[in-house]
Parts: structure tokens; sequence; C-alpha cells
């Protein structure tokens, strides 16, 4: 039984006191007297660069290769994880795909993977257990050094409206059939030009131009009109414009206040903060993507 692990080099940098004039020492200061504290030590890993790739590491032979599970430190299993697990096995048990796989060099079957899901449940008192029982493999990346990227997305669900009110004044456009030329920018699709306008285009209204952005973001979700109807949008092309990240925006323009999150919950917690910033903020990415029904 196979279980794919990818193996992460993780390095751990200690944060100590710093003082210019004292190299060694951290000075700190009590009603007199002085009160000498010695300079932690970081440590630093010789074998990495700076952005955490190995420095010794050697070319892999195939895209999967066996390595040992001795030096990783498995998930703690908590409430999250097992329900992410659940849905996972009821996924599994809807995929209309062969029930093997070809994975470059190795195989593995969805009875496989369901297998392991359960192992992971079985084990989620004494997860480090579960290495005597499965394999890990390191992915070779682009590198072919073991130097892999990984990213995540999720299907939101948003408010929405089948004709445009004033609560829900934000339209959701399909792919405008029939437009000659360049599409238009976010700016001028949501902006005062209202490029899409009288085109026939909307497939439903938003309540808010933040759950538009986020569900183009990942290229597809749901609507969930006030009748409690359900409907999935997919991904129905783009207007090709280079896309821009508005989280970067914020961050370099100082919009978000220290210790404040660009995650979505902390952009959207901003917008509602400061109504008069979606445009300007939302405007700075002009990549735009459109939608079309897919069923329930």
């Amino acid at each position: 039984m196979k279980f794919l692990l990818t193996l992460f080099t993780i390095v751990l940098l200690a944060t100590g006191c710093f003082n210019k004039v004292q190299d060694e020492l951290c000075v700190t200061h009590i009603d007199n007297p002085v009160i000498e504290v010695p300079k932690p030590k970081v440590e630093v890993n010789s074998n990495l660069f700076r952005n955490g790739k190995d420095k010794t590491a050697y070319e892999l032979g195939s895209t999967y290769n066996l390595a040992s599970l001795d030096d990783i430190k498995m998930p703690e299993i908590d409430d999250q994880l097992i329900q992410g697990l659940k849905n996972q096995i009821k996924l599994l048990k809807k995929l209309r795909q062969p029930e093997y796989f070809e994975l470059d060099n190795i195989g593995l079957s969805l009875n496989e993977m369901e297998s392991v899901v359960n192992m992971l449940l079985n084990f989620k008192e004494n997860p480090s257990e579960l290495k005597n029982y499965i394999d890990g493999f390191q992915l070779d990346g682009r590198d072919q050094k073991g130097s892999v990227y990984f990213t995540g997305y999720y299907t939101p669900i948003i408010e929405a409206s089948s004709v445009r009110t004033p609560d829900f004044n934000h339209p959701i456009y399909r792919y405008p059939n029939g437009w000659e030329g360049q599409l238009p920018s976010r700016a001028e699709i949501d902006g005062s030009i209202q490029a899409l306008e009288g085109t026939g285009s909307e497939v439903a209204f938003a309540k808010y131009p933040e759950d538009v952005y986020y569900m183009q973001v990942q290229g597809s979700g749901f609507v969930q009109y006030p009748n409690g109807e359900t409907t999935y949008l997919g991904f129905d092309g783009s207007n090709r414009h280079r896309y821009k990240s508005i989280e970067r925006y914020l961050i370099e323009n100082q919009l978000i206040k220290k210790g404040g999150s660009v995650s979505i919950d902390g952009v959207k917690k901003y917008f509602k903060e400061n109504p008069d910033m979606r445009e300007e903020v939302l405007f700075h990415n002009p990549s735009y993507v459109f939608f079309e029904e897919n069923g329930s």
C-alpha cells in the first residue's frame, strides 16, 4: 500500500534579542542595576538556501521516489482533519474514474486511497504508528531534486439573486459570446463603464463584489438564492488580462494594519471596515473570470 507523502524541509528560526552596541549580550534595564542576559544563539542550517531548498539535494530518478518516514512528523489528526477525511471517503465513492491509476512510475487504486484514509482515522490517537504500515514517496518536483510547490482550492457558496435588486447589485457574467476584440478589464466591467451592461450575459447578481472576486479566483462556486435553491457555476473562460494579486497590493500600500490578515476573511473584514476602498483594491487585478450554470 502506498500513501503519497511529500517530504518538507522546515527551517526553524529562533528569534533572539538584538543590541547595536553589544553584539554578544542583550541588555535589559530594570530600575537600575543593569541585568545582562546572554544573547541566544541562532542555529542556521548551512545546507539550506534562503528559500529553503537543500544545497546537498541530488537529482531524483523518478517522479515518485520511495523515501524514509523516520524523520517525518505525522500530522495531528484533530476534529477538523477527521471531518476532512470523512469527506474524502465520500468523494472517492463518487468518482466516476478507473479504479486503478498509473501515475508515472507507480500504480495506485481507489481502494488503496480509501484504505489509507481509514487507517488515518483508526490511528488518530497515535498517528506516528502509521509509519509501520505505509510507504512514503518523495516527489521529484520541477527541478527533479525534490523542490515542490503546492496550492489549494475550495468551492465557495455565495448569496445571489437571479434578478438585480438593491441588495443584490453585482453581476456575475457568463462569457459574452460574439464579443469582438480584446475583452474589457475588471475595472471596465464592474466600474462606471459597465462594459457588459445590456449584453444579456448576466448569470446572477451577488450581494458583495468580493464574493464574486473570490469565486473567480477559485474558478467555480455555488450561488444560493433567497428561496434556498443552489446552483453550481463552472468556469466559462476569462478576459485574458494578466492576474495581479490584491493581497500584495494591500501589503505594499500598507492598507492592512500591522497584525492584520490578508486571508480571504481578513480581506473581507478590511472591505467591511473600508467599503470605499473596494473598487480601488479589486480593480488592481484586471483579470476577470466568467461562469456558466452547470446544474445543482
